[in-house]
């Protein structure tokens, strides 16, 4: 089952990251892989045979392109003064949960692991329903925040850079706020 995870997870940060990132843009990939972790969870609840738990775990490593992709969001509209600051958020919200998580997972399970509503898989139905929450969350994130601003910075950079030549494109749109 690790040998699964393991070379899936490789394969999925490798190749499948970039291609859906490019093919769904940001917001939705996150979305995606937040409804497969409440199919993940799902699976793992009501699974009845070892097929189910192999196919769970095959879904499950897709899951792990939602940290990057957050990451990359995070980095893409946020100032770069700023970016120490809330990669150092993004990392403690991720222990914060790592924490809490296992904890209130334990307590559902402590709860019902005597045939109380789903039995001991109640625990990974909560946790579905928890990424079925932050796919619901990642719905209201902005479409797309790429505005004047960053051009700017990137026109400027690739023009420093001898990147751009003099007579590239401006852009149509201006902001009323400049860059300094």
């Amino acid at each position: 089952m690790f040998l699964i995870l393991g070379v899936l997870g490789i394969f999925v940060q490798g190749v499948v990251l970039k291609i859906l990132n490019d093919k769904m843009g940001e917001r939705r990939l996150v979305m995606f892989c937040f409804l497969l972790g409440t199919v993940h969870n799902t699976l793992y609840g009501l699974a009845e045979d070892k097929r189910t738990i192999f196919i769970a775990v095959a879904i499950g490593s897709f899951v792990s392109m939602a940290f990057p992709t957050i990451s990359a969001i995070k980095s893409n509209n946020v100032d770069p003064s700023e970016q120490g600051r809330i990669q150092g958020a993004l990392y403690s919200l991720s222990a914060l949960a790592s924490a809490l998580g296992p904890m209130t997972l334990r307590f559902v399970y402590h709860y019902t692991k005597d045939g109380a509503l789903a039995g001991p898989g109640s625990m990974f139905l909560f946790a579905g329903a928890l990424y079925a929450v932050a796919s619901y969350c990642a719905y209201l994130l902005p479409v797309s925040t790429f505005t004047y601003n960053h051009y700017t910075v990137l026109h400027r950079f690739l023009s420093r850079n001898c990147l751009l030549t003099v007579n590239s494109p401006k852009p149509h749109h201006r902001s009323p706020t400049t860059v300094q």
